[in-house]
């Protein structure tokens, strides 16, 4: 009896064994995942600045610049793991803001870390904005990975767990608007005229000036000013592509110039107090704007033309935008072949723009000047006769 008992546990057993395999088989096992563990400071990790301070230069831009030395490694937790160095740079002792820069360094305790001058010049440029000397925070963070294990460890510049801090002195990367191709801001919705497409362009849709001197980057982006006469009775926004909303400047809440806000889904038009000649000052890079009354009393002309060789030197007239207070003009022409000409005032010579520069298809008009040189092509042309700025805008 006791032998037959035994037998019916162990067939129940097995049959056990063999129901659970059954009931997994169609399961899966997920697949093994690297586990990143926290940052860690280790103090026998120890990287201090090499110097206190780096002046970079664009001449030396593709050069490297030693910013630390490594004194103590770290700990290994295991010979054959496998380490990538990167420097964390920032503008403050905690951290708050970084950049993350590749930089070269071979693992040995002695050696230096160093980092290309232009992506050092590139993270100051972006923690601060600021073109003179400047502190910077460093530290050197090692990413181990020790069988499929991710740890972070990071550098100390001594004992006492202090950072590494040294000076940089960045250099300017914006250029002449001639060297890169400004990206305009556009006023919309003087006099009622809301269109903002490229149809628009000098009746609805007016540009803004680009300015003399290195204020633009390489995405086009930068200074830009407008002067010219508004209607207190009048509204209008400023938006950056023509037939798009999305990017624009307006006053926050009611209608006004007092409070400016760049993408504000709840945000009212631009109105001036009273009538009268206003400066707009926009810079792209930073995201700053201002509207001021301006001091200026221009000339009103009659008639502005242009005039070259795709005309036969006879006057392709402009149309003036009164909503500007004439200030602004536009056309649209095609200039069939290579060649040059300049704009002039009222059929004649004693007032006409040229430019010594020769730049094209953006530029400044003065008194006298070289002639510009147009390329073939369809273009909407715009010519501020305040400030002598035009703008071939191929169509």
């Amino acid at each position: 009896m006791y032998k037959k008992n035994k037998i019916i546990m162990l067939l129940a057993a097995l049959s056990l064994v063999l129901f659970s395999c059954d009931y997994y088989s169609d399961q899966e096992v997920a697949s093994p995942t690297v586990f990143e563990q926290g940052t860690i400071q280790d103090t026998t990790f120890v990287a201090a600045a090499t110097s206190a301070g780096i002046v970079l230069t664009e001449a030396a831009a593709a050069d490297s610049s030693q910013v630390l030395t490594v004194s103590a490694i770290m700990n290994q937790v295991n010979p054959n793991a496998v380490v990538k160095y990167i420097l964390q740079i920032s503008s403050n002792r905690n951290f708050t803001d970084t950049a993350v820069l590749n930089c070269r360094f071979d693992g040995k305790v002695g050696s230096k870390v160093k980092v290309r001058n232009s992506e050092l010049n590139i993270a100051v440029d972006k923690l601060t904005g600021s073109l003179v000397q400047v502190p910077v925070y460093a530290r050197l963070i090692a990413q181990i990975n020790n069988g499929g294990a991710v740890i972070k460890q990071v550098s100390v510049a001594d004992a006492s767990k202090a950072v590494a801090t040294f000076n940089v002195t960045p250099y300017s990367m914006l250029k002449e608007f001639s060297e890169y191709t400004p990206k305009t801001w556009y006023l919309v919705g003087l006099g009622g005229n809301w269109n903002n497409s490229m149809d628009g362009l000098g009746s609805s849709l007016i540009p803004m000036s680009v300015v003399s001197g290195k204020e633009y980057d390489s995405n086009g982006n930068g200074k830009f000013v407008y002067t010219g006469y508004f209607s207190a009775s009048t509204s209008f926004k400023l938006i950056h592509t023509p037939g798009d909303w999305n990017t624009q400047w307006a006053n926050k809440s009611v209608e006004g110039i007092d409070n400016p806000v760049m993408n504000d889904g709840g945000s009212s038009n631009f109105k001036v107090p009273t009538d009268g000649y206003y400066t707009i000052t926009l810079n792209s890079i930073k995201n700053t704007i201002s509207i001021v009354a301006a001091s200026v009393n221009p000339t009103s002309y009659t008639s502005i033309g242009l005039i070259g060789e795709f005309s036969s030197w006879s006057d392709r007239a402009l149309t003036s935008n009164p909503n500007t207070g004439n200030h602004t003009w536009y056309t649209t022409v095609t200039i069939a072949a290579d060649g040059k000409g300049k704009f002039r005032a009222n059929g004649a010579w004693t007032i006409n723009w040229g430019n010594d520069a020769k730049t094209f298809p953006i530029g400044f008009g003065a008194q006298d000047k070289a002639d510009i040189p147009f390329k073939a092509g369809t273009y909407t042309v715009l010519f501020n006769d305040i400030d002598g700025c035009y703008w071939f805008v191929a169509r």
